[in-house]
């Protein structure tokens, strides 16, 4: 499969499925509505990333692996940000999270064969950065198999972090508000978490190795 191929499946189907996901709006919608809340200096959207997955995995804990040889399997498959500007214009103080949507999976063996369990935890930023949760689950086609799981939130960076990265390097940074936190499993990522500046320019995709904070480019196909 190209990579191009497998981008769009690991950027679209994980969260535009039969099922109702909001984070597939077009970044061609220009209403941001109001400026959402930033953080509290000492607080990052990593922080609230680990708060919220500890606590849809206390209230759903059959979406929790608590080893690698679990079974049924699941855990944290895509973390999605919608921000308020556009990252290649906004300036870094400027741009923030509208919301995030948590996107989790497991799979479970009934007489029928395999099923796959999918919930998706939604937190509005323009509201409060304390805002209760939303949460969806259905049994549905499960996330793409080149979308692997995200297991150690503890040595990632945040989303601030990773922003300030790219609007600091010299790279062509795509026209978007859609940043992606995948584990996906294509070569140029290799087998890295990565946050995914969604779009392409000049047929290059950018992303940020969410572990060492180093900015990346890789051909679209």
């Amino acid at each position: 499969m190209k990579q191009k191929s497998i981008l769009m499946w690991a950027m679209l189907l994980a969260f535009c499925t039969g099922f109702v996901f909001t984070s597939c709006s077009s970044d061609d919608d220009n209403s941001d509505g109001p400026t959402p809340p930033s953080p509290a200096p000492s607080v990052t959207y990593l922080q609230v990333l680990k708060q919220d997955v500890n606590t849809i995995l206390t209230a759903y804990p059959e979406f929790k692996k608590e080893s690698k040889n679990d079974y049924p399997f699941g855990y944290l498959r895509q973390v999605y940000y919608k921000l308020n500007g556009d990252v290649s214009t906004t300036p870094i103080a400027d741009l923030k999270a509208n919301y995030v949507q948590y996107g989790f999976d497991y799979t479970s063996i009934t007489q029928k064969g395999e099923e796959q369990h999918i919930l998706v935890a939604t937190r509005d930023f323009t509201k409060e950065l304390e805002a209760e949760m939303t949460y969806q689950t259905t049994v549905a086609p499960g996330y793409p198999l080149d979308v692997d799981i995200i297991e150690n939130l503890d040595k990632i960076i945040s989303l601030e972090h990773a922003i300030k990265r790219v609007k600091e390097s010299n790279v062509s940074v795509p026209p978007t508000k859609d940043v992606y936190l995948i584990k996906p499993a294509v070569p140029y990522a290799d087998g890295d978490i990565i946050y995914l500046f969604n779009g392409i320019v000049n047929n290059t995709i950018v992303f940020v190795d969410a572990e060492s904070g180093e900015v990346k480019t890789a051909k679209a196909h």
